[in-house]
């Protein structure tokens, strides 16, 4: 039976490179392919077992970075934050932490992870950061007014998506 959940995690891991990669390549719509690449990393948790998921993040960072000619700058999403949700939503529900408080700690780290991506980009691709004025606090407000509702619509979807998948698993009877 081990051998289906490794199986299955290396399809997740193979997939969600593919999307991180449709999704740097295009640079169409980057965070729908990103969000796609997190999922990826969701369905390997239905195994049961983290350690599998865990695998599948490395593997579709280290992949991706291969494929991607090292492009750091594109992965920070899923690197900082979209790789490792779904893991902590796992571990949030499997020590009982009230729904409320997991939210509000996940969407700080949702919004510190794409202040970091802003900092990161700016800094890669050589702005001048060395005063932060009025202009970059604006900027902060921004990306922290975008965030809230962004990371509302990214928690319901995957909330909802591993919903139908275990709808499909029990339908499909498939037992990990």
């Amino acid at each position: 039976m081990k051998h289906y959940r490794m199986t299955f995690s290396a399809f997740c891991a193979a997939l969600g490179t593919v999307f991180l990669s449709v999704g740097f390549f295009t640079q169409f719509a980057a965070a729908f392919w990103i969000f796609l690449g997190s999922l990826c990393v969701l369905l390997s948790l239905e195994t049961g077992k983290i350690q599998y998921a865990i695998l599948t993040y490395f593997v579709i960072v280290v992949l991706s970075l291969l494929f991607n000619g090292f492009n750091i700058v594109f992965l920070i999403p899923f690197v900082c934050f979209m790789g490792l949700c779904p893991m902590t939503y796992f571990e949030f529900t499997k020590f009982k932490l009230p729904k409320l408080l997991a939210y509000v700690i996940r969407q700080i780290w949702f919004i510190g992870s794409m202040i970091a991506s802003a900092f990161f980009t700016t800094v890669f691709f050589g702005f001048n950061i060395d005063n932060l004025d009025l202009e970059g606090l604006k900027t902060l407000g921004i990306i922290t007014a975008i965030c809230i509702p962004a990371f509302f619509f990214y928690n319901m979807g995957m909330i909802n998506f591993r919903i139908k998948f275990k709808l499909l698993l029990n339908y499909l009877k498939i037992k990990f």
